[in-house]
């Protein structure tokens, strides 16, 4: 099980809104700070017709689901498109790391030297 740290202070990365409904997307590091993963909420904001009050819940009737789909897909467009910079170099380095500490030996092809062209001595020898 990963445990998840959670600062008090932790404000969404990014948050949607299609009418009532409003999406939150939440960036989350593991108890020991290596891995970041993210998360999403969602909650529906409507006026309290007796108390005339703002309030929030998670339940959605039917004319909200389109709303909340809509809601929905621009989150997992922002995840799935707006990758950060860090979280690019992490994974390049992540994968880095699991080839220089693979217990299996390189194929040929990875390890043969690219075709390099004659260098000017070598070029002179030739035409001789």
């Amino acid at each position: 099980m990963v445990e998840v740290e959670i600062d008090k202070k932790n404000y969404p990365e990014k948050k949607i809104r299609a009418g009532p409904i409003a999406v939150a997307i939440w960036r989350n590091k593991t108890a020991d700070g290596k891995r970041s993963f993210y998360s999403v909420s969602f909650e529906k904001r409507y006026m309290d017709t007796k108390t005339e009050v703002w309030k929030s819940t998670n339940s959605l009737s039917k004319t909200d689901i389109p709303q909340a789909i809509l809601a929905l897909q621009e989150a997992f467009k922002y995840l799935t498109l707006h990758k950060s910079a860090q979280e690019m170099i992490d994974d390049a380095l992540e994968d880095e790391g699991a080839y220089w500490n693979r217990t299996e030996e390189p194929d040929a092809e990875e390890t043969a030297a690219p075709d390099e062209e004659p260098c000017d001595e070598e070029r002179d020898e030739e035409e001789e």
